[in-house]
């Protein structure tokens, strides 16, 4: 989940809103796991200069349900086993980046 954050949200309360409505999950962020710098990876072109906050989130509560434009499926997937990714928002190198982050425990990846 994902999205541009509203203006007079921190980026912690962006991200617990942006899960809320694209999954049906109440979540703890907790780590700021990475920054990317958008130019460096391979996404398509925009008219927006971005950088990406990419958070580690516990969930709380709630079951995934997803009612709402933006997506159009919810789930847990495996690292070794992620579906097609919209490189538009995403890629799958970063997502490898912030697991590797994750299980090894190492500081917030920037570029």
């Amino acid at each position: 989940p994902g999205g541009w954050s509203d203006v007079g949200l921190s980026p912690k309360e962006a991200i617990i809103k942006e899960v809320k409505e694209e999954t049906g999950l109440l979540v703890k962020a907790s780590n700021l796991l990475a920054v990317f710098d958008k130019k460096f990876y391979n996404h398509p072109p925009s008219i927006n200069y971005v950088y990406k906050l990419c958070f580690y989130c516990e969930v709380l509560e709630g079951t995934i349900s997803f009612d709402n434009l933006e997506t159009s499926d919810v789930s847990f997937f495996s690292i070794d086993k992620l579906p097609k990714l919209s490189t538009r928002r995403i890629t799958t190198e970063q997502v490898e980046i912030m697991y590797k982050i994750y299980i090894e425990g190492a500081k917030t990846f920037f570029n």
